[in-house]
C-alpha cells in the first residue's frame, strides 16, 4: 500500500500540467517559427526578378545611326517598383587597343510599377557608330523594390560587345567570361554605389 498522503496527488497533478504546459508553450513557439519561416519562403519564392535580353545596338529604320537599347522582363511573381538601371562600358582589357569606350555611363530610372511578364526597354536613339571601335564590357545593374514589405534586391549582368572593325560588327551584346566578370568587379569594387 502507498504511504503518499493525500496532499501528494495535488502536487504531482500540478507539476504534471506545468510540464504539460511548457509542451505545449514550445509547440506553439516552433509552430509560430516554422509558420514565419514559410511565409518569409514563400514572400522570396514570389519575388520580382529580372531578365535581360535584346541587348545591342539596333539599326533605326531611314537612318545611318543606331538605338542602344536594353531590355529587362519581370519573370517574378509580383511586381516591382522604383526601377534603377545603370550601363557602364569599359575598355576589354583582353583585347588590344585599351581606348577608352566612346559611350558614357548611362541611367534610368521607372517610376511606374513593372508587373510581372512585362518588359522594360531603355533606349538611347541617334546613337552614331564610329567606323573603329575597340572591344567593349558592359557592366548592367538593375536595383529595384518589391512591393511586398521593404525588400530591396539587386541584380547585376557582365556582358561584352566586340566592337567594329572598318565599319562592320555584331549588334548584340553577349555574356562576359568569367575572367571578364571578375575583371570588372574589380574595377567596380571600390564605387559607392548600390548597383556593386
Amino acid at each position: 500500500m502507498s504511504n503518499a498522503g493525500p496532499d501528494v496527488w495535488p502536487a504531482l497533478l500540478s507539476t504534471v500540467s506545468a510540464i504539460a504546459a511548457m509542451i505545449s508553450a514550445f509547440a506553439a513557439v516552433w509552430a509560430v517559427k516554422t509558420v514565419k519561416a514559410l511565409n518569409d519562403q514563400q514572400i522570396k519564392n514570389e519575388r520580382p526578378y529580372f531578365v535581360a535580353g535584346e541587348l545591342g545596338f539596333k539599326k533605326l529604320p531611314g537612318s545611318s545611326k543606331f538605338r542602344l537599347m536594353f531590355r529587362v522582363t519581370n519573370t517574378g511573381k509580383r511586381p516591382s517598383k522604383n526601377l534603377r538601371m545603370k550601363a557602364i562600358f569599359i575598355a576589354d582589357q583582353n583585347k588590344d587597343g585599351h581606348d577608352a569606350c566612346l559611350f558614357p555611363v548611362s541611367e534610368c530610372e521607372v517610376a511606374q510599377e513593372i508587373p510581372p511578364n512585362s518588359p522594360t526597354p531603355w533606349y538611347f536613339d541617334a546613337v552614331k557608330l564610329p567606323q573603329n571601335h575597340p572591344p567593349c564590357l558592359i557592366f548592367f545593374g538593375i536595383v529595384y523594390d518589391d512591393i511586398v514589405g521593404s525588400l530591396n534586391y539587386r541584380q547585376q549582368f557582365f556582358m561584352k560587345w566586340d566592337g567594329i572593325t572598318n565599319g562592320d560588327f555584331y549588334p548584340d551584346f553577349t555574356y562576359a567570361t568569367p575572367e571578364q566578370g571578375e575583371y570588372m568587379t574589380g574595377m567596380l569594387l571600390n564605387k559607392e554605389d548600390e548597383y556593386f
